[in-house]
């Protein structure tokens, strides 16, 4: 498949939750942002991760306990999260392999589902090759910052809709 063709159709996940830990965290916030030419549609949830959200997980994202009151749990959610993504021919993650697409798998074993096979790229290893920022120099290879050297707008960053749009367009502009 040609670089255009992958660029053209694709989607862009993200998640916001509880934990720094892929195998602690829980989903408190999931997003599926498909790109499909010149169509963007966001899909996207809030979910009841069954466990209080720790402040410090609050402060990144600004989701707290009683925002997801009426949100579906986690086992109501995974569902329609995964077709969302199978149904994608690829899906794009901003450190996905490290983090999002690692807490999707704890997230599903623990409600006895199968994590699906996904086309997926990581676009963070792409977007770190092309920092003008030293390595040690804190928040370096963030989604962020790699945005904004790219002239890409984060929206509100920590948010899921936001995070996977921007990790969208970081995509396109990188390998489109």
């Amino acid at each position: 498949m040609s670089t255009a063709a992958l660029t053209h159709h694709f989607a862009a996940f993200d998640l916001e939750t509880t934990a720094k830990s892929p195998q602690q965290a829980r989903i408190v916030e999931w997003a599926v942002v498909v790109f499909n030419g010149d169509d963007i549609t966001p899909h996207s949830s809030r979910v009841d991760p069954g466990v209080h959200i720790p402040a410090e997980a609050s402060r990144i994202h600004g989701i707290v306990d009683t925002d997801l009151l009426t949100a579906p749990t986690t086992a109501q959610s995974l569902p329609l999260l995964l077709n969302l993504l199978t149904a994608q021919p690829l899906i794009v993650t901003y450190n996905g392999d490290e983090y999002d697409l690692e807490v999707l798998a704890a997230e599903c074993r623990r409600c006895g589902l199968t994590m699906p096979q996904l086309s997926h790229i990581d676009v963070y290893s792409i977007a770190a090759s092309t920092s003008r920022l030293p390595l040690y120099r804190s928040g370096a290879r963030s989604l962020a910052t790699m945005a904004a050297q790219h002239g890409i707008a984060t929206g509100r960053g920590h948010r899921a809709v936001d995070d996977a749009t921007a990790t969208g367009w970081l995509f396109r502009r990188l390998c489109g």
